[in-house]
């Protein structure tokens, strides 16, 4: 034009600088992609070298992506820590939650229960391994896991208020304590494999009889409520 100005066709043209509509589910696509690479390399080196051992670098490298690429992704690696047992911890959350199911006073359901989490932490030993050792590694990624830890708690305490028991004031935390206990038992004896003091599989269902005892119904009909003895059917 005359006076300098650019057309309206090229105007528009130079003003979208992004992606195109068209373009952008392939990058979201792809991004995910590199993301999910990321995760399974991740996996790969804390399984091989422990997480406290574990580089960025060689997670970078696993996944065949540069430093720039991981940093876009993630800050740093108890991310990528978290975001594995993110992906791969779903059924071994449901199994701890599953306390819930557990009914105060009935030693064989606790025992029950104890034995659903022994097995998905032998299927799922890598990711029990890096639960522990990320915990013990620092507090960043500490908080993470307790706070996975703190919704299995309320998650097997919403199940005990439907079944019609009552929970105390402290409920959750306590439960929370037993959970991170279960877990370094589980890791220790089931993933590990030493050889724990005779009985001590006994000791941590008494444990958590001791602490479900503490539970009140909020429905008096509920049958064996107010009896602190196991219940007939226990064997069953």
């Amino acid at each position: 034009m005359a006076d300098g100005s650019t057309p309206p066709r090229r105007r528009r043209a130079t003003a979208s600088t992004g992606a195109s509509p068209r373009q952008r589910p392939l990058r979201e696509a792809q991004k995910e992609l590199t993301r999910q690479r990321l995760i399974t390399a991740g996996l790969e080196v804390f399984s091989q070298h422990g997480y406290a051992a574990a580089t960025v670098e060689e997670i970078t490298e696993r996944a065949n992506v540069g430093r720039t690429t991981f940093y876009t992704h993630f800050q740093s690696k108890a991310d990528v820590a978290f975001a594995v047992a993110s992906a791969q911890g779903l059924s071994l959350n449901a199994s701890v939650a599953s306390l819930g199911e557990a009914r105060p006073g009935d030693r064989a359901s606790v025992s029950a229960w104890l034995d659903r989490v022994a097995r998905q932490s032998e299927q799922q030993s890598v990711l029990v391994t890096l639960v522990v050792q990320a915990i013990v590694a620092g507090p960043e990624i500490a908080e993470h896991f307790i706070d996975v830890q703190r919704r299995s708690a309320e998650a097997a305490v919403r199940q005990l208020v439907d079944a019609g028991w009552r929970p105390t004031e402290r409920t959750t935390q306590r439960l929370m304590l037993l959970i991170t206990l279960v877990v370094r038992w589980m890791h220790t004896h089931v993933v590990q494999r030493v050889a724990m003091p005779e009985g001590s599989r006994d000791a941590l269902i008494d444990l958590v009889l001791a602490e479900l005892d503490t539970l009140r119904p909020a429905d008096p009909e509920i049958t064996g409520a107010a009896s602190r003895t196991e219940r007939p059917d226990s064997g069953r």
